[in-house]
């Protein structure tokens, strides 16, 4: 699953920014990854950074992870800015 960013330019040239949650399924038949929308936060501009931050923090809950407060408070104050970090996987053949 990631953070999706997807923009659009209206007709008096001004460009608006939608956040979705999304994860790549396969087409059954042609194979290709294609994005699935889990779930539209809406318009960046209009975006409520609190339930993004309240959602990392329940994420982290469950996984039992802990969360700098400082780097949150970062999110609150400037661009959205999500990192994924996975540990290595080993490659099956």
């Amino acid at each position: 699953m990631y953070l999706r960013t997807t923009k659009r330019t209206n007709k008096d040239g001004s460009v608006v920014e939608y956040f979705q949650l999304a994860h790549n399924e396969r087409h059954p038949k042609t194979r290709k990854p294609v994005a699935k929308i889990i779930h539209n936060f809406g318009r960046s501009d209009q975006l409520d950074r609190l339930e993004l931050v309240r959602l990392c923090r329940s994420i982290a809950r469950v996984l039992i992870l802990t969360l700098n407060a400082q780097h949150l408070s970062e999110y609150l104050t400037s661009d959205i800015r999500i990192f994924c970090r996975r540990p290595p996987r080993a490659c099956v053949a």
